[in-house]
């Protein structure tokens, strides 16, 4: 591998970030980034001796700078998640990127040699080049805090290997290669699972969406028209009211504008649908739309207590009710959540901190949590919480995730 730092302006190759508050938005950072002048003067051998175009994303903690997966070939393979991005940057030219503020933020580097011009255009607009050579992984740098008000300047340390490549991004940002639109998506409803392409969200809960139009890789398209665009026929899972009660017929889209109004969505039931039956009138274009959902059970994670528990211990373990789509609180229904701690020979769950009392553990209603308490009885036991905690109340419905504590000796 051949490893070099781009000297240029500062004396190297720097990301000049930017940071302020615009009205009425949240609070986003300005991120210039100045691509190299020429990374011909390595010592590539045979290797591609021009890379001239490059593709910029930025990543983060919070669940919009998770919502794109680029998956990464070669020595480090693996997948990395994004937000913002931009691509088909030529060769000494500056992109700015408008970055939610906040800390930790990854910026990655990737680039290729684009033989004309138009293999380096706009990614966002105009696609993903069919035909372009390999994407070369080429940097990353991270830990980046973005703070309304100030200035940052990052170094990135800029290297290449001909085997470390970018690859498969996907995502509600990174349509599939030849789904240029127009077309629209259902935004709102859960999260996405940037590993699956999907949306996933939780039987019973109401969720605010809104209908929102994109071209090419994820570039707003206003409706052209001078008449809004309707969308109608909508199944009984989306409603008008925020308390998820009463059906909607239609909503539409204005002229000059790309997104509707809020309404509502919420499934009583778990399913996997990927084309809602929906209507659309008022433009001539053909509107097309690529989303899958997977509506599922909350579910019961043990997010708190020992994985090791030596005989004669009595731990707490906290049984949290969650999302489907996240680890995000869910409130037990009426009449709780009732679960069944089990015991054998070489272990025993009970509902109190001495271990002595109830194998009863209840999660009041409209609350999310509850204590359970677990005894090691025998050396080099094994225990999996999936296995031997049962939910009584309600019958069904909620799932308990697989969780295992050792006995170490």
């Amino acid at each position: 591998m051949n490893t070099f730092i781009r000297l240029i302006t500062l004396g190297i190759f720097t990301l000049a970030i930017v940071s302020c508050t615009r009205a009425g938005v949240n609070v986003s950072s300005k991120l210039t980034l100045k691509m190299p002048e020429n990374i011909s003067a390595l010592d590539l051998g045979t290797l591609p001796s021009n890379i001239n175009c490059f593709f910029v994303a930025v990543g983060g903690p919070e669940p919009e700078m998770r919502k794109n997966t680029c998956q990464r070939l070669g020595p480090n393979p693996g997948a990395y998640t994004v937000g913002t991005w931009a691509g088909g940057i030529p060769r000494d030219a500056e992109v700015s990127l408008d970055v939610p503020s906040g800390k930790d933020r990854v910026i990655y580097l990737a680039g290729f040699e684009a033989t004309t011009a138009a293999f380096c255009s706009d990614f966002k607009k105009n696609g993903f080049p069919s035909d372009s050579p390999d994407f070369f992984y080429l940097g990353e740098v991270s830990g980046v805090d973005l703070e309304p008000g100030k200035v940052v300047t990052v170094p990135l340390e800029v290297t290449y290997d001909s085997t470390d490549i970018v690859d498969n991004c996907n995502g509600p940002d990174f349509p599939d290669d030849g789904n240029q639109g127009p077309y629209f998506r259902i935004e709102g409803i859960g999260q996405h699972d940037s590993g699956l392409d999907l949306e996933r969200a939780t039987r019973g809960l109401c969720y605010p969406v809104q209908i929102r139009m994109f071209e090419g890789m994820g570039t707003p398209w206003p409706n052209p028209g001078v008449a809004n665009i309707q969308f109608g026929n909508f199944p009984a899972e989306f409603h008008a009211s925020p308390s998820c009660t009463g059906g909607i017929s239609n909503v539409f889209i204005p002229p000059a504008s790309n997104q509707s109004s809020q309404f509502y969505f919420r499934s009583p039931v778990v399913a996997t649908f990927s084309s809602p039956p929906l209507t659309v009138s008022g433009t001539t274009e053909n509107l097309d739309f690529y989303q899958t959902f997977e509506i599922g059970d909350p579910k019961i994670s043990i997010i708190n207590g020992p994985q090791t528990l030596p005989v004669g211990g009595c731990a707490a373990y906290e049984a949290r009710l969650q999302k489907h789509e996240d680890n995000g609180d869910y409130s037990a229904p009426a009449g709780g959540v009732v679960l069944q701690l089990s015991e054998n020979a070489s272990f025993k769950f009970r509902s109190d901190i001495l271990c002595v009392g109830s194998n009863i553990a209840t999660i009041p209603p409209a609350t999310s949590s509850v204590f359970v308490y677990l005894e090691m009885l025998s050396a080099s036991t094994v225990v999996d919480f999936f296995d031997y905690i049962g939910v009584t109340t309600p019958a069904s419905g909620i799932n308990v995730m697989p969780f295992v504590v050792t006995e170490p000796n």
